[in-house]
């Protein structure tokens, strides 16, 4: 029996790095304007798998650690290196910022991307462990009511601002039918105003069709559930 994926959050943080790395190589770091929108997107990549982790360790990890506190610690250990990876691209980011020649720019744009493809390789491959060793613990000693709540709990917790730029990347890292169940818990999470944010947001990203039938889907869950 399939049993519920209390980390769906990773596919949505991955369409995120991907689409960041691709950015970041495609930038011409003399174009200050290239520069700055590659930038930014690297904050927010770094902003979000901060928060992200974060959150897994208050409201995951804590409630498997007095079950297998040996196989759970070394993931919060590889937290804390994925944010000192992020710290090394600021350092990088900081000397790239002053910069006075193109070739200096150049030079620093290029350690730039090099920094940011290893932080990505390695929460790729830290996000990839944790789908397979922290959801066996969960699996064990929760049952999948118990774990949609804890992700309710999660979703509870983030920002309308938040809410708005994890629901992007949900809609490009997600199955359409993934999408759908991802919906109907977050609906059940937050207030009624912040979904109906939500859903205007992914409006704008679906084409019409798209948009209809995750409508139907969304509506048929409501009067089923």
């Amino acid at each position: 029996m399939r049993r519920y994926n209390l980390f769906r959050i990773h596919k949505g943080l991955r369409a995120l790095l991907y689409d960041t790395a691709l950015s970041l190589q495609k930038t011409e770091f003399t174009d200050f304007d290239e520069a700055d929108v590659a930038l930014e997107k690297l904050s927010i990549v770094e902003e979000f798998f901060e928060s992200h982790a974060s959150i897994e360790e208050e409201y995951i990890f804590s409630a498997v650690l007095k079950y297998e506190k040996a196989q759970v610690e070394p993931f919060i250990m590889k937290h804390q290196e994925a944010l000192r990876l992020a710290q090394e691209i600021n350092k990088i980011v900081k000397i790239f910022k002053y910069a006075e020649s193109d070739s200096e720019r150049r030079i620093a744009g290029s350690a730039v991307i090099n920094a940011y493809m290893h932080f990505m390789m390695y929460n790729l491959e830290l996000m990839a462990g944790e789908e397979v060793e922290i959801n066996h613990i969960l699996w064990y000693h929760f049952n999948d009511a118990k774990l949609v709540s804890m992700e309710q709990q999660v979703l509870a917790t983030l920002s309308p601002a938040e809410m708005f730029i994890y629901s992007k990347w949900m809609v490009k890292g997600l199955s359409d039918a993934e999408l759908t169940e991802w919906l109907m818990k977050l609906k059940k999470a937050v207030r009624g105003l912040v979904f109906n944010s939500v859903m205007n947001h992914i409006k704008g990203q679906l084409s019409e069709a798209k948009w209809y039938k995750l409508s139907d889907e969304l509506a048929e869950g409501v009067l089923a559930a």
